[in-house]
């Protein structure tokens, strides 16, 4: 099937070939948008989807950030660093959009959510971005967020997109409830058999 351009969107409608797998996490969803927003051209771009805001040529490094992972902790809230890196060093400062994004983490209560502009310095090839993880004692599945990277400055984005997982580190008693004072069975010595 084709795509159609909806510029008063700002993106680019692709639809599925027949038999293609369907996306279905949050970050696919959110690349699929980026891309094709960027690809169509609506948004006064070259119509290029490497995200680049310079003339491409080979003098121009590559950004790239990658996935994370942070054991949640039971109280407080604990860093997740995401790192980011350049393919080659530059003589020009580099820029680059960051946001946080739902994955199967909500905002506000499995993590705090960040978002501005990261800078690398003449010279420098990695920088990090912290996102504070919010404890606490319930037992439940490991979540994802996402971080999006946007609007490169004397760069292109390589790889613009990665999960942090948050684990779950709290344990689920025997019983599937959550785990109390520790108990031992009682033993029955004087039992009667019959």
């Amino acid at each position: 099937m084709g795509a159609r351009a909806d510029c008063k969107r700002g993106y680019r409608r692709r639809e599925p070939a027949a038999g293609a797998p369907l996306r279905v996490n949050a970050m696919s969803r959110v690349a699929g948008l980026v891309a094709a927003f960027l690809a169509s051209g609506c948004g006064g771009g070259s119509g290029s989807s490497s995200s680049q805001s310079a003339p491409a040529g080979p003098d121009l490094p590559g950004i790239s950030v990658s996935d994370s992972s942070r054991a949640e902790g039971d109280t407080g809230t604990a860093s997740m660093v995401f790192a980011l890196s350049l393919s080659q060093a530059s003589g020009e400062s580099v820029t680059v959009g960051y946001s946080t994004v739902d994955e199967s983490a909500t905002a506000g209560d499995d993590y705090s959510p960040v978002s501005g502009i990261l800078g690398f310095a003449p010279g420098e090839i990695t920088a990090e971005i912290s996102v504070q993880v919010v404890g606490d004692a319930n037992v439940e599945t490991d979540e994802s967020l996402g971080i999006v990277l946007s609007n490169p400055q004397n760069a292109v984005i390589v790889q613009g997109m990665a999960s942090g997982f948050i684990i779950n580190d709290d344990l689920r008693s025997r019983s599937g409830s959550t785990p109390g004072p520790a108990t031992r069975p009682v033993p029955r010595r004087n039992a009667v058999r019959q």
